[in-house]
Formats: C-alpha cells, sequence, structure tokens
C-alpha cells in the first residue's frame, strides 16, 4: 500500500494518493510518528520497542502496544525494500531503507541481483540514515556509523562475509580468482601485491571474475566466486585506464581513509564450483624483469599463510584435504612491472590456451 507522509511539527501527517473526497488524513501524535520513522528505517517491531522504551521513558507494556498498533495499521506501508542477491552459492537477502543509503549501495551490486524465489542463506538490514546507520546480519547489530561512505564499504564487506560462509568450507582465501576453460586460476597475496588490480585487467580481457579479494573454497577443493564490484585503489587507476575507460565514472568513497573506487566487473564472473588450475602469487616490480616462477607445494602452503587465509577450525580431515588440494595444481611466482607483460605470462600458463 502506497502511503503519502509529511511532517507537521512533531507530528506526522499519512494519507493515501490519489482523488481524496471522503478520505481521512491521519495525524499521528509524537509517539505514533517516531514509530512510523523506525518503521521506515527497516528497524523491527523489537528493536523500535526497546529504542522508543528508553527515548520517551515509557513502560515497556505501553510502548509494546503502541507500536503493534501503528504496525497493525500501517505495517505494509513501511515495508523496507530487499534485494536478493546472488553470491557464490548463496542467496543473500538485502534491506535497505533510507533511499541515501539505498542509492549509494545499488550501483555496486546491480550486477548481483537474483529472483526473490528461493531459498535465503542470509539476510543483512542497514537501518537508518547515512548520518546514523545500524547494520544488522541474521538479526543482529553488527556494526552502527555515521557515514555514507562507511555504511557502503562495511555493507560490501559484509555481503562478502556473507558469501564466504568460512565454517562451511575447506578455507577461504585472501585472493582474486579468475576463470578460463572451466578452470580457476587463483591470484593470491596480501594487501598491497596487485592481485586486484592484475584480476580487473584480466576480467577485462575476457577471463571470467570469481572474486577481487576473497575466494571460498569448498570442502573438495572447489573454487567459489563470490563476484562482488571490483574494489580499487588510487594507485592502480592510472595502471588499469586501458582496460577500464570509464573507472573515472565508477563510485568514489573513502575506505579506511583511502580513495576506492567500486567497478562493476567489465567481464562475465563465474561462481563456480571450478578446479584450480594453478597458484599464482603476483609481485609488482616496477623495472625488474617479468618472470614466472614455478613453486614446489610447500612454497605455495608457506604462501597461503603468509596471505592470511581462514580456516574455521582445522581437523585431521582438513589438513589432509588441504595438503591434497595444494598437491593438485602447480604454483608460480609471477613477478611483473606493468599489466602487459602480466598479461602475456599468465596467458603462457596451460590453462590459458
Amino acid at each position: 500500500m502506497k502511503v503519502l507522509s509529511a511532517p507537521l511539527g512533531d507530528h506526522r501527517v499519512l494519507a493515501r494518493p490519489g482523488p481524496q473526497r471522503g478520505r481521512p488524513l491521519w495525524i499521528l501524535d509524537p509517539l505514533a510518528a517516531a514509530i512510523w520513522d523506525a518503521a521506515r528505517t527497516g528497524l523491527t517491531a523489537e528493536e523500535i520497542v526497546a529504542y522508543l522504551a528508553a527515548q520517551f521513558a515509557l513502560p515497556l507494556a505501553q510502548v509494546q502496544a503502541d507500536v503493534a498498533r501503528v504496525l497493525t495499521t500501517w505495517g505494509g506501508a513501511t515495508d523496507a525494500p530487499t534485494w536478493t542477491l546472488h553470491l557464490a552459492d548463496r542467496r543473500i537477502a538485502l534491506t535497505v531503507a533510507n533511499s541515501k543509503l539505498a542509492d549509494g549501495l545499488e550501483p555496486l551490486i546491480a550486477h548481483l541481483q537474483a529472483e526473490p524465489d528461493g531459498p535465503v542463506h542470509a539476510r543483512l538490514r542497514l537501518a537508518g540514515t547515512a548520518a546514523d546507520w545500524q547494520l544488522f546480519v541474521d538479526g543482529s547489530l553488527a556494526i552502527a556509523g555515521n557515514t555514507l561512505d562507511a555504511a557502503i564499504a562495511r555493507t560490501v564487506a559484509e555481503l562478502g562475509e556473507a558469501a564466504c560462509a568460512t565454517d562451511q568450507r575447506l578455507l577461504v582465501l585472501h585472493a582474486a580468482g579468475v576463470s578460463r576453460a572451466g578452470q580457476g586460476l587463483l591470484l593470491i597475496g596480501p594487501g598491497g601485491a596487485g592481485k586486484t588490480t592484475l584480476a580487473a585487467a584480466l576480467n577485462a580481457s575476457g577471463w571470467e571474475l570469481l572474486s577481487d579479494d576473497v575466494v571460498p573454497v569448498t570442502p573438495d577443493g572447489q573454487l567459489l566466486g563470490v563476484g562482488m564490484s571490483l574494489c580499487l585503489k588510487a594507485g592502480s587507476w592510472p595502471a588499469l585506464a586501458p582496460w577500464l575507460p570509464d573507472l573515472d565514472r565508477a563510485p568514489l568513497i573513502e575506505r579506511a581513509g583511502q580513495p576506492v573506487r567500486f567497478s562493476s566487473p567489465p567481464g562475465p564472473i563465474h561462481r563456480g564450483p571450478l578446479p584450480t588450475a594453478a597458484f599464482v602469487f603476483p609481485r609488482y616490480r616496477p623495472g625488474k624483469e617479468a618472470t614466472l616462477e614455478p613453486l614446489d607445494p610447500v612454497r605455495v602452503l608457506q604462501g597461503l599463510i603468509e596471505a592470511q587465509s581462514v580456516i574455521a577450525e582445522l581437523t585431521q580431515d582438513k589438513l589432509v584435504a588441504l595438503t591434497r588440494w595444494i598437491g593438485s595444481a602447480p604454483g608460480f611466482a609471477l613477478t611483473y612491472p606493468d599489466l602487459e607483460s602480466a598479461l602475456k605470462l599468465i596467458a603462457s600458463l596451460p590453462m590459458a590456451s
């Protein structure tokens, strides 16, 4: 039910749109107006009761009755819009009531939207306003803040966490991933290794994108693609200009004190599952010769540890599966002075033919 709403002092006036002859206007008193406004930000009935009981210093039973009355009458008009997103092998519901928050997030997740019918594995709700927001994950408050940029960055991060579902995986890699011909190529390294920049260039060159930052690995060693928008730091923008000519129009926010642009994947995405064709550890070294050095499984494992990959709980079975998976594909240390030389060396891998 669509409802017109406007403030009137500390009250609020509601009306149904269209011809008004014979139709009433509803005037909400300050408490009812506060309930309406809280519901519009996406808070649940329980959260509204707790907030208003403290705000107005009223008996809990009275607030519960008032909230129930307002939401029963107007609940259909206060439902916040919800997106269903497909990330990896999971469907995640994201509810964002505030239009400014929704407008900031929509360009980053539009390519992930799925049909609403079907199971939902996790629910996120971004409530409040850009200046006072709260992010709930499966009903529990995860974090709150007071800037639009922080709301966008943290919601994107929590969507990635929900997609990774670490406790259900063999491990979650701090890595970028691309694929070709039904096989996955991992680009593994700590922050600043150049894996996101390289994944963006590969994706723009026709490789399918799995992820630019984290890759979940299933218990049987298959790679899954999260498929979120590429998060590109300022230092990568000039290098990526030939591959992403519209990058200067991508959403710009401040994250962890640095400017970043969130670019929708320029090429296709793949959610997997896929077998691993190679482990590649990129190192951007300006002025150095481009090289692709083979690594033995022990050095691959050391690289995974150094990249701070996450295992929820290590068991004997998981350790055996981990070593088996590491031994299933070759490893390489990639040193590159520029993206063109890196792409040429990656094209020399057997999976690239």
